[in-house]
């Protein structure tokens, strides 16, 4: 106990900056002159600091302490109802030692609030750029909250480009409540990766909520009240929709009167009937001036936003001596996060006598033609692509889906991949596969017909050498 007593009054000779010596001055409590309870009812704590080091800082506290709002009762504790205590430590990690760390973007948006309350603005630059830098679609809502709440316009343009980027079914969440600025910054977008049916269906989830939210009931005309307060079908490209997306959508929740599905119907006839002719704008134009003047005119469709994807490898655990001869391949494929996954690397045919006569001794490419097909839980299929490219012999390919399809976290997708006649080689790969915001796990298994032994089944036979996704 006597040498701890020491070295805590000895701390100062083996710190060597002033950094070192605030962040120990922190820890010890040593010299505090102000306390602060922060914290709501019984979850408070009570904090003690320097004012010194809080008024270098911060010009609130500047005014607090030493300027025009001291007074006799600012030696007396200070309440911060508002602040959680882990949030406000946080925030004091930054003036005493010039550093903060994050575990999560909850905690960058409440020491961004706590920072634009005392007007800390090179804290505030910090928690923006850590709550952009982690912005996904797993952590779209919280940070939207954030932007909204705290008008954080750099952050709210981000969230709109996410949303813009990726397709419906990977980032809504019904549960969830944008204000409606956000909405039709969103809805006015010409880029969107989202088709006008499911805009229409967001604005539709949308009004429902919002007419919860007013304590009203949620009927198709109280729906259509809260479109048309906000003026929204003005943004939706009704007269892009086909005849069949508009069925799905009156048959879910029918907000529109009867003259107008007549129109949008008969628009929508006369542009399928016409196809992609240089006739179409001016016959569709008489039937867009009878429409009401609130609904969008526009006839062309959204362009759609073009993103990158990322591959996540999986590891050659070894090389079997194994092939299948065509037939199909599966492959059980989970995600720790919800991810969109847009094509998977495969293997392609190794040469065969036949491919070495043929091609004079250098077989170097093949047509290549395979199916793919993805199936949920419920064995309903999700995806099916049909696949056609050159490729070389004894290499990779990578099969790009027909459309994203969005892996729902701990979720088991079966990867389905049909095989014509040929020799694939099947190595044992890693059951995981990891990247920085995700890993993926798989189960693998090759099924096949042999000419000897008839139908034949190979497990932990992977075929599947990776996973492309965007988050």
């Amino acid at each position: 106990m006597a040498l701890i007593a020491a070295n805590n009054l000895d701390w100062q000779y083996s710190k060597t900056s002033i950094c070192e010596r605030f962040k120990t001055l922190h820890h010890l409590s040593k010299w505090t002159d102000c306390t602060f309870i922060v914290g709501f009812d019984e979850h408070y704590k009570v904090i003690n600091c320097h004012k010194l080091v809080l008024a270098a800082s911060s010009p609130v506290f500047e005014a607090l302490f030493f300027g025009l709002l001291a007074t006799s009762e600012s030696n007396r504790p200070i309440r911060v109802p508002d602040i959680a205590p882990h949030t406000f430590h946080l925030m004091l990690q930054y003036l005493y030692e010039d550093n903060v760390r994050f575990a999560n973007v909850q905690e960058a948006g409440c020491v961004l609030y706590a920072a634009k309350k005392y007007l800390l603005p090179h804290l505030s630059s910090l928690c923006v750029k850590y709550l952009e830098q982690n912005l996904r679609t797993n952590t779209l809502w919280d940070i939207l909250c954030v932007a909204e709440n705290l008008n954080e316009e750099t952050l709210l343009s981000s969230c709109i480009k996410v949303m813009c980027k990726y397709s419906k079914d990977v980032w809504w969440d019904d549960s969830e409540h944008m204000s409606i600025g956000t909405l039709r910054r969103f809805i006015n977008e010409p880029l969107i990766d989202t088709c006008e049916k499911k805009l229409l269906e967001i604005i539709l989830s949308w009004s429902e909520n919002e007419c919860h939210l007013q304590n009203v009931p949620a009927t198709p005309a109280n729906i259509r009240a809260v479109i048309d307060k906000f003026n929204l079908l003005s943004k939706i490209r009704l007269l892009t929709l086909s005849s069949v997306e508009l069925e799905e959508v009156l048959n879910k929740v029918n907000i529109f009167r009867d003259e107008e599905v007549k129109l949008i119907k008969e628009h929508i006839e006369q542009q399928e009937s016409l196809g992609n002719t240089p006739e179409i704008s001016e016959k569709a134009q008489s039937l867009v001036s009878l429409l009401p003047w609130d609904f969008c005119p526009v006839i062309e469709k959204r362009r759609t936003y073009v993103f990158s994807s990322k591959k996540c490898a999986r590891a050659v655990l070894s090389r079997k001596n194994t092939w299948t001869y065509g037939g199909s391949m599966f492959s059980v494929v989970s995600s720790s996060s919800k991810t969109l996954v847009t094509g998977f690397e495969v293997y392609t045919r190794l040469a065969s006598q036949i491919d070495f006569v043929i091609n004079r001794g250098q077989p170097n490419t093949y047509k290549e033609q395979l199916v793919l097909c993805i199936k949920n839980e419920a064995d309903e299929e999700i995806n099916q692509t049909k696949y056609e490219n050159i490729v070389e012999y004894n290499s990779s390919q990578i099969i790009n889906l027909s459309k994203p399809v969005c892996f729902q976290p701990k979720i088991k997708y079966t990867v389905k991949i049909e095989l014509p006649s040929g020799q694939y080689p099947l190595n044992s790969l890693s059951k995981s596969a990891f990247t920085k915001l995700t890993h993926f796990s798989f189960s693998d298994c090759a099924r096949y017909r042999d000419r000897y032994f008839g139908d034949h089944e190979v497990r932990d036979a992977g075929f599947v050498s990776g996973i492309l996704h965007s988050i």
